[in-house]
């Protein structure tokens, strides 16, 4: 190669960095989000967004940044009065990463949506609290609903489950998550009696979770220097050229854990009991399913009497393009198209159960 056509294609790649860069500058990994940023340590749940917090947040599969601002319960949406108007119904909306919207503004997150089409299907106003935290697995937010949210004296509790939440509730510390990511668990032992175990890491890549006997099982990782790792943390042509190439999400790790379906079932179960106990009705509508599982979730509302919405019946009803539902494969979060859907579907599910009178 002559020393011309040497120049012209260095040229042309540094040309191509920088148009990588400008279309979207968080594509590198050492340009990730601090997951640690918005959050704070909390002693049974593990962690919680921080109150009253604003912050820009980013995602190399977003491809720009979206200002995020936690109200009092550390969640992305407007102030919340603990005051319940005895006219309105209230509906307290539970769920994890996928609802919970910081890729959107916050009048157009999932509870917004939800919000504006109950309102419109039911002729009346309908207030919804977002109870959605980034994370969080069933026993997460039955301790959130526990110790914080029984309080707010919801007439429906609607549970966005997702396949995530399976894993997480029994992962004490994923890896490749910020150390402050990590949660006890629990258990669920022979007698029927909780109890909480925890082990904490000592590094970001060590993975740590209960086994099918409630063992705490510690595989320590370690953070690897590899020339494929020094690529994705500096060049954006290499990143832009290995997503395409790789468009479908990979199951983690986590999935692997033998036993989580058994302990979910006893957490719902647990959910459903203290919902009742704050005279609430709950309502479990599941995100469309994304990987195999076990669990017949339908199976354990029924034999729990939970009520339950057949998202994907739903979904095949109105032929519903899944790769719209979502912003990238790779990246569990709703898009604008899955806001509405499943804003939808929920509507649906309180409308078939009766669960808010008609004006």
């Amino acid at each position: 190669m002559s020393a011309t056509a040497g120049l012209l294609a260095a040229s042309a790649l540094c040309a191509t960095e920088g148009w990588l860069r400008r279309r979207n500058p968080y594509r590198l990994e050492s340009a990730a989000f601090d997951e640690g940023v918005p959050i704070v340590s909390h002693p049974i749940r593990g962690w919680t967004g921080k109150r009253d917090f604003v912050f820009d947040y980013h995602h190399r599969h977003l491809g720009r940044s979206n200002r995020v601002t936690l109200n009092a319960l550390g969640v992305h949406a407007g102030p919340v009065s603990e005051f319940k108007r005895r006219a309105v119904p209230r509906i307290l909306l539970l769920g994890g990463s996928e609802a919970c919207g910081w890729e959107h503004p916050v009048e157009a997150t999932l509870a917004s949506s939800l919000a504006r089409q109950l309102s419109e299907k039911f002729g009346r106003e309908v207030e919804v609290i977002d109870a959605s935290m980034r994370h969080y697995g069933t026993r997460q937010l039955y301790h959130w609903f526990d110790e914080t949210l029984a309080g707010l004296r919801a007439d429906v509790v609607v549970y966005g489950f997702s396949d995530d939440h399976r894993p997480r509730n029994v992962t004490i510390h994923e890896p490749g998550k910020p150390i402050r990511l990590t949660q006890p668990i629990d258990w669920k032992r022979s007698d029927g009696a909780w109890e909480l175990r925890e082990k904490r890491p000592r590094d970001p890549g060590d993975w740590v979770f209960l086994d099918a006997e409630g063992r705490v099982v510690f595989r320590p990782g370690r953070t690897r220097h590899t020339p494929r790792r020094w690529l994705r943390r500096n060049i954006h042509a290499f990143c832009a050229v290995e997503e395409n190439l790789k468009r479908e999400r990979r199951a983690p790790r986590s999935d692997l854990i033998p036993g989580s379906e058994t302990l979910t079932e006893a957490l719902l179960e647990r959910l459903s009991d203290r919902v009742r106990e704050a005279s609430a009705r709950l309502l479990v509508v599941p995100h469309l399913e994304r990987r195999t599982s076990n669990l017949d979730l339908a199976s354990v509302c029924e034999r729990k009497r939970m009520d339950h919405f057949a998202t994907s019946d739903f979904a095949s009803s109105r032929d519903v393009r899944r790769e719209t539902l979502y912003i990238h494969p790779k990246f569990r979060a709703l898009s604008r198209a899955g806001i509405e859907f499943y804003a939808s579907a929920i509507a649906a599910g309180i409308a078939q159960k009766g669960l808010v009178p008609v004006q």
